[in-house]
C-alpha cells in the first residue's frame, strides 16, 4: 500500500513536495518531477522505500528521519 508520494521540484536540493497523486510515463518517470526523462539507466526515475525500512533505521540508529528526508518518490507499507 502506498503511504506517501513525493516529487522533486525543479531546484536541486530543495525539499520534496508531497502530492496526492502522480502520472507516470513508461521509461521516463513521474510527470512534473525534476528527474523526468533524465535517467542514465532504466528504472532510475522512480524510487521506492518501505516505511518499515525507515522505522527500522530510526530504531537501530536512534534517529528520527522523516519519510520526506529519504528523498524517495513512493513510501509503501509492506503488507506481507
Amino acid at each position: 500500500m502506498i503511504k506517501a508520494i513525493y516529487i522533486a521540484g525543479q531546484q536541486h536540493k530543495h525539499p520534496l513536495s508531497e502530492v496526492d497523486s502522480i502520472e507516470c510515463a513508461a521509461g521516463l518517470g513521474i510527470w512534473g518531477d525534476r528527474h523526468f526523462a533524465k535517467s542514465k539507466w532504466p528504472g532510475q526515475n522512480l524510487t521506492l522505500i518501505e516505511s518499515e525500512a525507515i522505522s527500522a533505521f530510526n530504531q537501530t540508529y536512534g534517529q528520527n528521519i522523516g519519510w520526506h528526508s529519504t528523498r524517495r518518490n513512493l513510501i509503501n507499507l509492506n503488507s506481507g
